[in-house]
This record gives structure tokens, C-alpha cells and sequence, in this order.
């Protein structure tokens, strides 16, 4: 039954009501029956999501380390990267990604927080290194951020394949 001509009084419920029964009915296609009753992942399933805390844990350690580094030992951070203005800032900075790695690696599995902190981080590294405002070491971790952005949105088109393997779910 449609809720849209149930005569309710709020059509957008029955959206949001149809969305979820769809999510559920997904998810209960990506698993299957056990002996006893109980729903089980199948195994893709499982190894999809392993692949995904595994990502995360990699660039998670990855974040977390580079970081933290400047905090630890600025000297050596602007050795590599070269020499900055602002020590204060340069911290803060290495603050805000230690963060974002330790949510990773506590989480494991935040693709929208992991994707868009890679491309957000290898786009600055392009631009303001190309523009010459930043060393061009931050090149290579552009190169290390494109990869994560590329793994992430490869697990995510094998799992929409998925769902497409299932049927049409919207």
C-alpha cells in the first residue's frame, strides 16, 4: 500500500518509512540464513568490510603519524617540508589530521570521513605546491591522498555493484 494515498497527514513519513523498509530488505539480501535461524553475512560481505577497516586503519596510522610529527619535532617536519612562518599554525594543522587518523583508527570504517579528508588534503597539497606557496615534497603526499580517494571510491563502486546485483533498491 502506497502511503502517499493511505490519507495520511504527513506524505514525507511514508517516504522515509519506504526508504528504511528498502535498506532493510539490502541488507537482509547481503545475508543469508544460518541452521539456527539467524542472519549471517555472507562471505563477500564480510570481506568487503574487512578491506574497508583495513583502509582505514592504513590511513588512519597515516594521518595520525604525519600529524603528529610536527608537534613532536617541528625542526625536523620543516626539514622535510620546508620552512614555514607560522610554528603555530603549522601545529594546529598537525592537530586536526592527528585527529581525524585517530577517528579512523578507532572507527575503522568512515568512508565519507576518509574520502573526503584525502581529497580535501591532496587538493591543497596540488594547488598551493604548484603554486609554489609550499614545498613540492607535498606533492607526494598529494600522490599518497589520491591513492586513499581512489581505494575508497573502488570499495565503494564494488559495493554499489552489488546492490545493483540485487535489484533496483531505490
Amino acid at each position: 500500500m502506497s502511503y502517499r494515498n493511505s490519507g495520511h497527514s504527513r506524505p514525507w513519513l511514508g517516504v522515509i518509512c519506504t526508504a528504511l523498509r528498502r535498506m532493510r530488505d539490502g541488507l537482509r539480501a547481503l545475508c543469508r540464513r544460518h541452521g539456527t535461524g539467524r542472519l549471517v553475512a555472507r562471505p563477500e560481505c564480510v570481506t568487503h568490510v574487512r578491506a574497508q577497516r583495513s583502509l582505514a586503519l592504513v590511513q588512519g596510522v597515516y594521518f595520525f603519524t604525519t600529524g603528529v610529527w610536527p608537534l613532536f619535532h617541528l625542526r625536523s617536519f620543516m626539514a622535510v617540508t620546508g620552512p614555514k612562518t607560522d610554528g603555530w599554525l603549522v601545529k594546529t594543522v598537525g592537530v586536526l589530521v592527528a585527529v581525524i587518523g585517530a577517528t579512523l583508527m578507532t572507527a575503522a570504517r568512515r568512508p565519507g570521513l576518509a574520502t573526503m579528508a584525502a581529497g580535501g588534503l591532496g587538493a591543497i597539497d596540488v594547488v598551493y605546491a604548484t603554486r609554489g606557496r609550499i614545498a613540492k615534497i607535498y606533492l607526494c603526499d598529494a600522490v599518497v591522498e589520491g591513492a586513499l580517494v581512489a581505494a575508497w571510491l573502488h570499495l565503494a563502486g564494488t559495493r554499489l555493484a552489488r546492490f545493483e546485483a540485487l535489484g533496483d533498491l531505490t
